[in-house]
């Protein structure tokens, strides 16, 4: 009996193939999925810029994210006759002149002497800069530092002066451990701070304003109006006394004030001191 001959296997998989391809090619192309949208709580604010939220204060350096504004200091607490004294100081300035403002906030009972300018740091930088803050502290003793006289500053981007304290004893400290920043901040591509600073803590401030149109501006012309420096020698010559006797104050620790958070570490107790 002959055999009955079939199609192979192999002739209908290359039909069936063949046919499947070109269903795939005449099938029209599916839309591209649309991701989903994040939610109003994962994104980020973007700061609003009110002066009228903020005295009339204007932001010298526009917000970016990622970048934390910094700076370095040395705190000064205030308390019994020192706290007394600066309220004293920050009342008079306002009666005399309404346009002056405390520049202390909450519990207004402490002040502070900078150790940099203002700084602009990544995260990166930020955390190297706390190493380099770690380790100045293990380095110095605490000290003992008083005022001596009155001043009129105005900052760097001439948007607002400041009547000052000005350092006296403890000077020769403060420039030590300014000087012992410098390594660290060049390191982070930081500037240093004033070659001969004036190491000083501002009590008041006020706007600056263009005393030709009487306009507050942000204008590298901008100088302290007069009434700033006859507030000046009046403290000086009423007050210079019990400044120099009664605002001393010991210098225990360096902080840093990085975006809205502070940290500080303790300077070395002269008993624990290794020399």
């Amino acid at each position: 009996m002959p055999l009955v001959e079939y199609e192979g296997s192999d002739d209908d998989s290359d039909e069936s193939d063949s046919v499947a391809a070109q269903d795939e090619s005449e099938s029209p192309p599916k839309p591209p999925r649309k991701l989903p949208t994040l939610s109003s709580n994962l994104v980020l604010p973007r700061p609003i810029d009110d002066p009228a939220l903020h005295q009339g204060r204007v932001r010298s350096i526009p917000h970016v994210n990622g970048q934390f504004a910094a700076y370095i200091f040395v705190p000064v607490v205030l308390h019994g006759s020192t706290k007394r004294f600066v309220d004293n100081l920050v009342t008079e300035s306002m009666a005399l002149q309404p346009g002056l403002h405390d520049i202390r906030t909450q519990d207004r009972s402490q002040l502070h002497v900078s150790l940099s300018r203002l700084l602009l740091l990544s995260a990166s930088q930020r955390d190297d800069l706390k190493m380099t803050l770690r380790a100045i502290a293990l380095a110095f003793q605490c000290f003992r530092a008083s005022f001596s006289s009155f001043s009129v500053l105005t900052n760097d981007e001439k948007t607002r002066h400041f009547l000052a304290m000005d350092v006296g004893a403890g000077h020769n400290e403060f420039q030590d451990l300014v000087v012992a920043l410098r390594p660290g901040l060049r390191a982070i591509h930081q500037k240093d701070f004033y070659t001969e600073p004036k190491f000083h803590a501002s009590f008041a401030w006020t706007l600056a304003l263009d005393v030709s149109n009487s306009k507050e501006v942000n204008s590298c012309t901008s100088t302290p109006p007069p009434y700033l420096e006859d507030l000046r020698s009046t403290f000086q010559e009423h007050h210079a006394t019990t400044l120099q006797t009664t605002m001393t104050f010991d210098v225990k620790e360096i902080a840093a004030r990085i975006g809205k958070d502070v940290y500080r570490w303790p300077l070395v107790e002269a008993s624990n001191a290794l020399f």
